[in-house]
């Protein structure tokens, strides 16, 4: 439907005939794979890492498959609700290669929450807009016709220059095929935010957009009255994507957040700087003396009493407290702010 993705017609664009298809769609059927067994296979990847196996409440409470008679949201999410290492998923999964390599895609997901959640509730979150993705879109390149071949989807995998290039084509598709997607995504958000769209031409832009990146067009007239870009869920529900973009283009609007040492970056700047206060502080004093003081002072410092690290923490809430206030700020930042001083949890 978006065409944010290709893979589904590499058969039409197999660049060399008859070589091994890197597509196990039929060998899963054959083996009879379900969507749990599809799963306990995703998790055997993640354990095979050294990583612990899901916790059996992620059994208990995902939706590995469209309940029968109900109408839900099928696009693949994954979810730490409670914010506590109650890791689940949400998807209709059905029997192909595409959905297995999406389940390894959720679980890194799910194990990414299953490694921050003890932290306080202020840090619960990824590194940057994209990182939580690229965690994922790693796992799914280790979908190899090696890793295949392992776990007994592949009878063989071929070697030949031939073969080589037809995988690297599955792979274009998938892959390659979505940066012109993700710029327009973006392009057409941040031109509709900075007003330089007004609603009533938001679905002509859509289109404009989607045949000057990607080359397609809709299938049907559409309409002013048609909105096409809410359909993509993901983007629908504020989730963007310029970090997976390797682009470097001025036309390209960038998101207020992403812009240093203005307003709420340096407010954020302050709070992360308090999570350690006499470390980053004191590494910047050692750098001049020698070393034998630093290692000295470290030493003193390390023997604080515990009341003076739960004084640096409470330092860090007070901060968030006031980055909330600010009214340019908005509501969502000031509820993290009401959140965390009820689920702080002190450092370990």
């Amino acid at each position: 439907m978006w065409a944010q993705d290709w893979s589904n017609v590499y058969d039409l664009l197999e660049p060399n005939k008859g070589q091994a298809s890197p597509d196990v769609s039929k060998a899963l059927v054959a083996q009879k794979y379900d969507a749990v067994k599809m799963t306990k296979l995703a998790e055997s990847f993640f354990v095979s890492l050294g990583l612990p196996k899901l916790p059996d409440t992620f059994w208990e409470r995902s939706m590995l498959v469209q309940p029968e008679g109900k109408e839900v949201q099928c696009h693949a999410s994954a979810w730490d609700p409670t914010y506590a290492g109650d890791v689940r998923i949400k998807m209709c999964t059905k029997v192909n290669q595409e959905d297995l390599i999406t389940l390894h895609h959720e679980l890194g997901h799910d194990y990414y929450y299953l490694h921050y959640y003890k932290l306080p509730m202020l840090f619960q979150t990824g590194a940057n807009d994209g990182f939580h993705e690229a965690i994922g879109d790693t796992i799914a390149l280790s979908i190899t016709p090696s890793y295949l071949k392992q776990v007994g989807l592949l009878d063989k995998v071929a070697v030949s220059p031939e073969a080589v290039i037809n995988q690297q084509m599955f792979v274009a598709l998938d892959k390659i095929a979505f940066l012109p997607f993700g710029l327009v995504v973006d392009k057409w958000r941040w031109e509709a935010f900075a007003g330089k769209v007004t609603p009533d031409k938001w679905n002509e832009r859509w289109w404009e957009l989607r045949k000057q990146y990607q080359g397609v067009a809709p299938a049907v007239a559409r309409a002013a009255t048609d909105f096409d870009p809410a359909r993509q869920v993901p983007r629908a529900v504020q989730h963007p994507v310029p970090a997976l973009l390797p682009v470097d283009d001025p036309a390209v609007p960038v998101p207020p957040r992403a812009v240093q040492g203005r307003g709420l970056d340096r407010a954020a700047a302050r709070v992360l700087d308090l999570r350690q206060p006499r470390r980053r502080h004191q590494v910047r004093r050692d750098a001049g003396a020698g070393r034998e003081q630093a290692v000295a002072r470290r030493a003193r410092g390390a023997d604080r009493p515990a009341r003076h690290r739960r004084d640096g923490d409470h330092r860090l809430l007070r901060a968030a407290r006031d980055l909330a206030a600010g009214a340019e700020q908005g509501p969502g930042l000031r509820l993290v702010a009401r959140v965390s001083s009820r689920c702080w949890r002190a450092p370990r």
